[in-house]
């Protein structure tokens, strides 16, 4: 296995009531992963996909490979995944297909598959019911231990290996971060991959901020997607301190003598946020409304760090 490969999910007894954690986590990585950003309709298919493998195949472990350009579905062994389905979610158009070289293609689905097609939730019902036809899938089929728990892996982490028996400390805060991982996901929807201060930045320099701060709001609260902005992590963290501020009409003030004399936060003194690209489509909620309730966010967590909401 390569280094850049990394096990997702590793199926437990109780893996058919943790579908929606798989869902979620499975979105925020290919969000997290993405050069061209994940469409709506990538999004929906891998919620689709989940259920409809479960249903029709059972339980499957869940790696990537290829650079984290792929999707694997199928069994681990200690660094050797089997795999029975494919989902490339980076290329231009995104494809599902029957994993493994031709011959092993050839074992798994009578079908021919060698085009993979679009994604489409009618023509990949059929690839699935392909492979259920035939005998050669459950070979492939992990063997989850009676009582054992699913492991949802911290998706920051990079592993070296598979590993057939991950440490289960590593993945219980990625199942205690669940409404974080929502907040994440819902921050790159609606901001892009970009620093809403700065412009574009690697997924991995990026971190959505709670305006109100998380220990000030209610936790439903906490985690609307107009309490977020995303940040490139040291103006995340300066934004916390109260080193940079933003009022309700968008205009940046950098509160903090030395950052006045750096370059590359100087001139963020004064500037404004272009928010005129958000994507809200996934939300349902309009332009108009949600910076309405951003700038309601805005104004009660500067009012509550420095008792005021106009600088």
């Amino acid at each position: 296995m390569q280094d850049s490969e990394r096990l997702l999910v590793k199926v437990g007894s109780d893996f058919p009531v943790r579908l929606k954690e798989v869902e979620e986590a499975l979105i925020l990585f290919c969000v997290q992963e993405s050069v061209g950003g994940v469409s709506e309709n990538t999004m929906e298919f891998i919620k689709w996909l989940v259920k409809a493998l479960h249903k029709q195949i059972g339980a499957l472990d869940i790696w990537t490979r290829e650079n984290n350009s792929r999707l694997e579905f199928g069994r681990f062994k200690p660094n050797k995944g089997l795999a029975i389905f494919t989902l490339n979610f980076q290329s231009k158009h995104p494809r599902f297909y029957v994993a493994g070289i031709k011959s092993v293609k050839e074992k798994l689905t009578d079908m021919q598959v060698e085009k993979a097609k679009p994604l489409s939730i009618a023509y990949h019902r059929k690839i699935i019911n392909g492979v259920c036809a035939k005998d050669y899938y459950k070979s492939r089929l992990p063997d989850p231990e009676e009582q054992s728990e699913t492991f949802i892996f911290n998706l920051q982490l990079k592993c070296s290996r598979i590993d057939a028996n991950p440490n289960k400390q590593n993945t219980s805060s990625a199942r205690d971060s669940d409404a974080q991982g929502k907040f994440r996901i819902n921050a790159f929807r609606v901001y892009g991959r970009k620093c809403i201060l700065t412009g574009d930045a690697p997924a991995s320099a990026l971190e959505a901020a709670h305006i109100v701060a998380h220990k000030a709001s209610v936790l439903d609260e906490s985690f609307h997607p107009w309490n977020c902005f995303l940040l490139r992590k040291d103006i995340h963290g300066l934004y916390d301190s109260g080193d940079i501020i933003i009022d309700s009409d968008f205009k940046v003030f950098v509160n903090n003598e030395e950052l006045n004399e750096m370059d590359s936060y100087k001139n963020l003194d004064g500037s404004e946020l272009n928010i005129s690209n958000i994507n809200l489509s996934a939300l349902g909620i309009s332009k108009s409304k949600f910076i309405e309730l951003l700038k309601n966010q805005l104004n009660k967590r500067n009012n509550d760090m420095f008792g005021k909401v106009i600088f």
